[in-house]
């Protein structure tokens, strides 16, 4: 845990520690947990997050729904998987 602990303090600003990390689906995480349409969040204790790359592939894709980005959605259509993680 300390070496998770660091990369998040490193690379993803963490301040505060939380109690816990719930990994969960992309239906549990919008429905059951919360009604955010966003699977990753935090509430005092916990952080909620799916680490299904494909379901975050989709919703950065839904975002540029009606605009012309074509370069920006080829680009989250093709990304490896390792390098999904990194952002």
């Amino acid at each position: 845990m300390n070496e998770y602990q660091k990369i998040l303090e490193q690379e993803y600003a963490l301040v505060d520690i939380p109690k816990g990390i719930l990994w969960t689906t992309k239906e549990l995480a919008t429905t059951i947990f919360s009604v955010i349409p966003i699977p990753a969040y935090t509430n005092k204790d916990l952080i909620y997050m799916t680490p299904d790359i494909e379901s975050w592939q989709q919703i950065f894709i839904k975002q540029l729904e009606g605009k012309n980005f074509l370069m920006y959605k080829d680009f989250m259509k093709a990304v490896q998987r390792k390098k999904c993680l990194l952002y």
